[in-house]
């Protein structure tokens, strides 16, 4: 398993590019709904409420396994490793997150975007 990470400053940006076509949206946390679009107003918001100096409020993290593993991982699966990941790296509890497989090429691999905005400072959730 391969990860890595980057920070991202546009949401819309980065979540047209999570959701190309053939993408399966698979892991929600701290977040209420069922859909996209529930999940984007609430990062939306979010940013608004923010009032640090940061720019770059994203994370962008691909969990990449080998191809092999990566076609016969379930979402169960995944999602287990999406919150492993978040846990080790001290992002569960208080951040929101959202997960997609993409499947578009040979090797399937899992994007997480996680709000790097502690929802604890903001009583919006």
């Amino acid at each position: 398993m391969i990860g890595k990470a980057k920070s991202n400053a546009s949401l819309g940006k980065t979540l047209e590019y999570l959701e190309k076509e053939n993408s399966i949206l698979f892991y929600a946390n701290n977040l209420s709904g069922d859909n996209i679009d529930d999940y984007r107003m609430q990062l939306e918001d979010l940013q608004q409420c923010y009032r640090g100096y940061g720019k770059q409020l994203l994370l962008h993290a691909i969990l990449s396994p080998t191809i092999e593993d990566g076609q016969r991982l379930d979402k169960a699966t995944w999602a287990k490793m999406a919150e492993m990941y978040l846990q080790e790296m001290k992002l569960y509890d208080n951040y929101l997150s959202i997960g997609f497989i993409h499947k578009d090429k040979e090797h399937t691999n899992a994007h997480l975007l996680v709000s790097k905005i502690n929802i604890n400072d903001y009583n919006l959730f």
